[in-house]
């Protein structure tokens, strides 16, 4: 019985050391199908998972650029090139506001708002203290002919004001308050007595108007003070540029700038206004006076030096109606209206009208028109308002009424298609801007394709924006907002640099986005690396007003209360009423 239980046992025992046996096999060869896996594949699991995990990053990098270019989008204002047009979505994401209508006016008033609230910024960044930018080389610029100290400041602080900028401007008020100087920061560099009172003393004054903060005008009478002297010396010689080192001119100034020089009414007769010191309005009677002292000693050619000059005077009556002598002078160029079209006013063989410069190389009636004569489109339809106004007042004691209103009919008129010469110069263009000089030749009018490369360039001028500002507050012809429209998407589409900043540049005829084998080396030599004081200044301001309604400021800016100075500085009308006094 033992050993039957011996036996069984023993039977037991070798069939569980079988089934270990067994197990430790299937073990061993399972283990060496494994190896052997993984000798003949020994990166097959490596490069599964350097793959996934290669994956997930690509797509975690892809789904954050396009959240960042989603909220780029949403919040900054973008041109989209459809249709040569440029579509801006307004907070709404509405692309179909580009009618006529309220709603579209204030769209593109908060377009033009945020370009200037970019270049203000990166001015800001890059040149804050200085004149102006260079945009391109982000670098700060002092103009030899400037004080080196804050021009872009003093020049934009009514835009910042109309545009409703609060930060920016409290700002630039706080510098001005505690920094301007008029001391130059460049050594021995003489300053140009007209942007110092044309940009600092006008846009001193002009936002004082504005604020009815004295400090300002604090700041306007020290550099009228110091300017003033040197105007005129004792023997009547009129100098532009003084060296404010030692207060000392010796640099006469030549007829083109004295027009501009002489100009200067508008901040003078203000100035004598607001302090109740008749010493600043009695020297515009000095510029009078010499001024046709000079006119005597040229002959027909300096017909445009007359024109401009008097011209000029439909600012400085509109400002003042009982201002005579300015009305006289104005009046003036009423009767140089047959000299002007004799001399200098053309019409070509597409009908366009335009105003010929001389041609001092070629002794000679020029065929081509300067940019800067556009600036006599405002002038002109300022003087026909200022006509019409006198009939409606039956003031006539010295021209009848019906000469008058025919002056005023012919001004119009000439305006209206001085106007659309402009404007034809910017649309025949590439670019939609135009150059700083456009030709009439044969049935290529108003461009400068085959002209002088000299004369290609656009300088962010503020001339077209006032004659469209102007020309649609005179005429309310919608069609000038569109104009101003164009331009304003224009400046942007190729002036625009992409870190907001913008820049002149040199030929209106190389269009960037038209090109695309160029490089983008060549699309900065294009530009003139200068983001000048009146983009902001002038230029934008024209462009927010024109889409402004006038009701966006309580009534206090309105065309009808304002006239601006040759930089774009808004100045009171001191008297509307017409009348000796």
């Amino acid at each position: 019985m033992i050993k039957c239980n011996e036996s069984a046992a023993a039977e037991e025992q070798v069939k569980l050391n079988q089934t270990n046996n067994n197990n430790g096999k299937q073990y061993r060869q399972k283990r060496q199908y494994n190896d052997g896996i993984k000798s003949k594949f020994p990166l097959f699991h490596w490069s599964i998972c350097i793959t996934l995990t290669i994956g997930f990053i690509v797509t975690i990098l892809l789904c954050v650029m396009f959240h960042m270019i989603k909220s780029t989008q949403e919040n900054n204002l973008r041109c989209k090139d459809d249709d040569k047009k440029t579509n801006v979505n307004d907070e709404n994401d509405d692309e179909n506001q580009f009618n006529y209508g309220e709603q579209t006016n204030e769209m593109r008033r908060k377009f033009v708002k945020q370009m200037t609230l970019e270049a203000w910024n990166e001015y800001c960044t890059y040149a804050w203290k200085h004149d102006s930018l260079n945009p391109i080389s982000n670098e700060p610029y002092d103009d030899e002919i400037g004080f080196g100290s804050g021009r872009t400041i003093v020049s934009a602080l009514s835009t910042l004001w109309i545009m409703d900028l609060g930060q920016e401007f409290h700002h630039a008020k706080e510098w001005v308050e505690n920094e301007l100087s008029f001391a130059p920061k460049i050594n021995n560099s003489k300053v140009t007595l007209h942007f110092a009172l044309t940009e600092y003393v006008g846009s001193l004054l002009s936002i004082y108007a504005l604020t009815n903060d004295w400090m300002f005008v604090v700041k306007a009478i020290e550099l009228a003070d110091t300017i003033m002297p040197e105007l005129i010396n004792p023997n009547g010689l009129l100098f532009d540029k003084l060296n404010f080192t030692n207060l000392y001119s010796n640099n006469p100034i030549d007829v083109n700038m004295f027009l501009w020089t002489a100009t200067q009414s508008l901040e003078f007769a203000y100035l004598s206004y607001i302090t109740g010191n008749q010493k600043y309005v009695n020297q515009i009677h000095s510029y009078r006076s010499i001024f046709d002292q000079i006119l005597k000693q040229f002959d027909t050619n300096g017909y445009r030096f007359e024109t401009n000059y008097l011209l000029h005077f439909s600012k400085v009556f509109r400002q003042n109606h009982s201002d005579l002598d300015a009305f006289d002078l104005w009046n003036r160029s009423a009767n140089v209206m047959e000299t002007i079209e004799n001399k200098i006013l053309e019409r070509s063989r597409t009908g366009l009208y335009y105003i010929r410069d001389y041609d001092y190389e070629l002794v000679g009636r020029s065929n081509w028109m300067e940019f800067d004569s556009c600036t006599l489109n405002s002038l002109l339809s300022l003087g026909s308002r200022s006509y019409r106004q006198i009939v409606w007042r039956n003031w006539t004691k010295t021209i009848e009424s019906h000469q008058l209103l025919e002056h005023a009919r012919q001004r119009l008129m000439l305006a209206i298609e001085l106007t659309e010469t402009c404007r034809q110069a910017s649309i025949r263009s590439r670019t939609g801007l135009p150059p700083a000089r456009f030709y009439f030749t044969n049935l290529d009018d108003a461009t400068n394709k085959k002209g002088d490369d000299r004369f290609k360039q656009f300088y962010l001028n503020p001339e077209l924006a006032e004659s469209y500002y102007t020309m649609y507050q005179l005429t309310m012809n919608p069609i000038y907002r569109e104009y101003a429209w164009d331009l304003v998407q224009a400046i942007y589409r190729h002036c625009r640099l992409i870190n907001g900043s913008y820049t002149t540049i040199t030929n209106v005829e190389w269009d960037k986005h038209n090109n695309k084998f160029q490089q983008q080396q060549q699309s900065i030599e294009m530009s003139v690396n200068l983001q000048p004081s009146y983009l902001i200044g002038a230029t934008f301001k024209y462009l927010y007003l024109i889409f402004d309604d006038d009701t966006n400021h309580n009534g206090k800016f309105q065309f009808e209360s304002w006239i601006f100075n040759s930089m774009g500085q808004p100045l009171p009308i001191l008297n509307n009423n017409i009348g000796r006094t």
